[in-house]
């Protein structure tokens, strides 16, 4: 089911990102620079240009990486030092950089300070180990002004990558965009606008996890943001957290039912969280409307895991008026009718199904087993041997076939079937009762004895479950 979402993008130019760019920072390497990148930066911004806006991003963010590489080398924090270095030459080839970066690895070469680690394990966004802060012997003065210093470079940087994230958003290039957000988030995670633009970047690419982290939390600090909410609750759809996306959807009320497919998500949610009058209240609301065909075999799906096949039905046969080809809807309708207890009328359903779509296993197994519950015995028998020469581990198939040849006195096909099915579904009852039975017939007593008291154990274990929680292969259990 695709959900289709407006892409809202939080702008460039957000009250943090415009703060860190009038807030002088102060520092041995080009203050003056750093302002005057600052300034083209918000200019940039201003023109509202994408690739402006990138351009300038990146050349401050150079700058800032450098900047911050000098704070780490003041801190004798070599190995961050260094890849802050590398990362600012590969956005801008800068002679200072160069010499900034050689001196930082002659530094680290002398000696290992306690607490460095291999530049393959470095976090240059880090701060830096606690052992080699107290080997810097930085004063007072010095520790306050590096951490005022680094806390502005983090603004500038997070609030840097954001803008730049953006602008390619706005290009539709949202890959790049959602690794450049998360470069924003691991200078600074409280730039204004910079989570719900993971949320939207990670949704566009298909990244729900993703997009549940951090839309979470801009709807945990905004209830009123709708959109983030819409997404956050597809999102959760999207990785079966259906209880938290039932509740999401709750808080976004007619705005979920307005959406057909939110609204589908939403009642989809609620069924599989045992809240079936809730789920079949949005389904009511979304069936009084036009709907795709497609849209139909999906709701006529979620009544059917609600139990409630009539309504299933409804949806499956209007499917159907709509668009004569379309697959599965055939298929769920033969099923409906066969919980219905109405398997002469499933038979066409499923034929016609078959007719679409003729490899089909578990509709070629409906229709041998509509086929048993209408005395067509040998048409079902003759589908079921088919079926499990193609299909040989399809367990269903042969316990049926199994059972029916056991009727007719064909013990050993009927036995070998059998062993089949209760090696492939061990955990079914009527399974274990028909091979016990087909033992007995074949003078196999103690087989046929173990086989019963499988039997017992299990159906003393399943005590208590409902009928549904039996189910398997879209037909009833019955106690065989």
């Amino acid at each position: 089911m695709c959900i289709l979402i407006a892409w809202l993008l939080s702008v460039p130019g957000s009250p943090l990102s415009a703060r860190a760019r009038t807030s002088p920072v102060e520092t041995n390497a080009g203050p003056q620079e750093l302002n005057r990148r600052l300034e083209a930066q918000r200019a940039a911004i201003q023109s509202a240009n994408p690739q402006t806006i990138i351009e300038a991003s990146e050349k401050l963010v150079a700058l800032a990486l450098r900047q911050m590489g000098g704070w780490r080398r003041q801190q004798k924090a070599y190995p961050q030092a260094i890849e802050l270095y590398r990362n600012s030459l590969l956005l801008e080839d800068s002679p200072e950089a160069r010499a900034d970066l050689a001196a930082a690895e002659e530094r680290a070469k002398q000696g290992r300070q306690p607490g460095s680690t291999d530049l393959d394990s470095v976090d240059p966004a880090a701060s830096p180990p606690m052992p080699v802060l107290k080997s810097a012997k930085l004063t007072p003065a010095q520790l306050q002004h590096g951490k005022t210093q680094e806390k502005r470079l983090r603004q500038i940087l997070s609030a840097s990558y954001n803008d730049w994230g953006a602008a390619e958003a706005r290009q539709q290039k949202y890959l790049q965009a959602l690794i450049h957000f998360h470069e924003a988030e691991r200078w600074s995670a409280s730039t204004p606008g910079l989570m719900r633009n993971i949320g939207l970047a990670a949704a566009k690419v298909g990244d729900n996890v993703e997009a549940a982290r951090a839309l979470k939390i801009v709807v945990k600090h905004d209830p009123r943001d709708r959109v983030s909410g819409s997404i956050l609750a597809i999102s959760l759809f999207a990785t079966e957290r259906y209880a938290d996306a039932a509740q999401v959807f709750g808080t976004l009320g007619d705005a979920a039912v307005a959406d057909p497919s939110m609204a589908y998500a939403w009642a989809f949610s609620l069924a599989h969280t045992n809240q079936p009058k809730q789920a079949s209240a949005i389904l009511e609301k979304l069936t009084s409307r036009q709907l795709p065909a497609e849209m139909l075999v999906s709701i006529g799906e979620v009544y059917n895991n609600l139990g409630d096949y009539e309504h299933a039905l409804t949806c499956f046969r209007k499917a159907v008026q709509q668009d004569p080809s379309i697959k599965k809807a055939h298929d769920d309708a033969g099923s409906a009718l066969i919980r219905l207890d109405r398997p002469a009328e499933a038979i066409p359903e499923l034929q016609a199904e078959l007719k679409l779509n003729p490899d089909e296993p578990d509709t070629q197994y409906r229709l041998a087993y509509a086929l048993l519950q209408t005395s067509q015995e040998d048409r079902a028998i003759t589908i079921l041997r088919t079926l499990i020469a193609a299909h040989p581990n399809h367990a269903r198939a042969r316990y049926d076939l199994g059972k029916e040849l056991l009727e007719t006195g064909k013990t050993e096909e009927a036995i070998q079937n059998l062993e089949a099915a209760a090696k492939l579904d061990p955990e079914r009852a009527y399974v274990h009762y028909q091979l016990q039975s087909a033992y007995r017939k074949a003078a196999r007593t103690s087989d046929a004895d173990r086989e019963l008291q499988l039997y017992r154990q299990i159906k003393e274990r399943d005590r208590g479950r409902t009928p549904r929680q039996n189910e398997a292969g879209g037909v009833p259990d019955a106690d065989h």
